[in-house]
């Protein structure tokens, strides 16, 4: 727990002192000597942010469905609750929801994302 603690000071640290170095427009050499962090470590971690970015970015995202509504929205009541819709993704992933929540609000819901 500490371990991860101190993972994520020390990249909450990093991200500060790239965005003073783009506010500041400053050298990897003039932030190193600023910082007093080594300009290796700088480019290390430089390298390891975009790399961290670029999974983040690619990493899927999650939509909660929650079949029901506030808004007196048409649930189809007398839908079969165990009948379904499957959405296949790729990588095999497959998604069943069903007919009651309603394809049209399905769409609605996943284009909010």
């Amino acid at each position: 727990m500490a371990a991860t603690r101190r993972r994520t000071d020390r990249e909450r640290e990093m991200r500060e002192l790239f965005a003073l170095r783009d506010a500041e427009g400053l050298t990897m050499r003039e932030l190193a000597a600023a910082s007093e962090v080594p300009a290796g470590t700088l480019s290390w971690w430089a390298a390891e942010l975009r790399r961290r970015d670029r999974a983040a970015a690619a990493a899927p995202h999650f939509v909660e469905l929650v079949v029901g509504s506030s808004d007196g929205e048409q649930r189809g009541e007398d839908a079969d609750p165990t009948l379904c819709f499957e959405i296949a993704l790729t990588g095999g992933v497959r998604v069943l929801v069903p007919v009651c929540y309603g394809l049209a609000r399905l769409v609605r819901d996943l284009s909010s994302c």
